[in-house]
């Protein structure tokens, strides 16, 4: 019997970073949003642990996210028997979209269906705080409000998005190098973001860009101009809001027609696009 499940990407709608945390880590507050596109994974038991990967670009030993969180769960399920991994990947590597954590959160759910774990869902945050920030997003997907280092999380109603249009520029960038760059200075906790008012502002995306921005934006558009081009670009070209998603390099443009959003994707012949819808929050394991 084997396993397979669709590791869904996520834009980030404004991003505030906050001061370091005493463990390294950035406090930050955003709002994901789950999106249609996706990696499958399929888990099978085995002999051994293996782990097979459709791309060169990332690791397929203990650096890749899905060995360790194959590892961690093992360590609190003894129960747990090898198993191989096959990842293919769509969601590109490096492009702000959050790939590795969904993949993470994906094996973990898919090692709970194969073996008919019981587990609770603040164990399963706990395992995920462990490998990275934005993990537990992807247990439940769809619109959340996340805070501290990305697993505070709530859910949350935004305005009706209808078509999102993701360009990707061909452009890697590491989210530690963004981190270890953000020269501008980083804003103290107390201070007040409009994140959690979103659900009170009746407003439509039109009215948004000035409420959410991007703080990586600055660095990544001053190191790659392209990047900072093809936001104004899709603003251009209709999106009633457009902006970098996560550390970069994907940027996105929400759009309230699909003949304004095909427009826009034919002008941009030049770029990799793609063009989702979002995903709804789900039910805990429902992948």
């Amino acid at each position: 019997i084997s396993i397979k499940l669709k590791s869904y990407a996520k834009i980030n709608i404004g991003l505030k970073i906050f001061n370091k945390r005493f463990d390294g880590r950035h406090n930050l507050e955003t709002i994901f949003q789950e999106i249609s596109l996706f990696d499958e994974i399929k888990i099978s038991p085995s002999d051994n642990f293996t782990l097979k990967v459709n791309t060169s670009d990332i690791p397929k030993n203990e650096d890749n996210i899905c060995y360790k969180a194959f590892y961690e769960m093992k360590k609190k399920f003894p129960q747990i028997s090898p198993v191989s991994i096959d990842l293919l990947k769509k969601i590109p590597v490096g492009s702000g979209l959050g790939g590795g954590s969904s993949n993470c959160a994906s094996t973990m759910v898919g090692l709970i269906k194969l073996f008919k774990l019981d587990v609770n869902l603040n164990l399963l945050k706990d395992i995920a705080s462990n490998l990275g920030s934005d993990i537990s997003f992807f247990f439940h997907g769809g619109s959340q409000l996340g805070k501290g280092f990305g697993g505070d999380l709530k859910k949350i109603s935004i305005p009706n998005i209808d078509y999102i249009l993701l360009v990707f520029p061909d452009i890697n960038i590491s989210t530690s190098w963004a981190f270890k760059n953000l020269k501008n200075s980083l804003y103290d906790e107390s201070s007040k973001s409009k994140f959690s008012d979103i659900h009170r502002l009746k407003f439509k995306w039109k009215s948004m860009q000035k409420f959410f921005e991007n703080d990586f934006e600055s660095l990544v558009f001053r190191t790659y101009p392209k990047i900072g081009n093809l936001k104004k670009t899709l603003l251009q070209y209709g999106a009633t809001y457009a902006s970098l998603s996560g550390s970069g390099s994907t940027v996105f443009g929400i759009f309230d027609d699909f003949e304004t959003v095909s427009y826009a994707e034919k002008q941009m012949t030049q770029m990799k696009t793609h063009l989702v819808k979002p995903i709804n929050y789900k039910k805990i394991f429902e992948y």
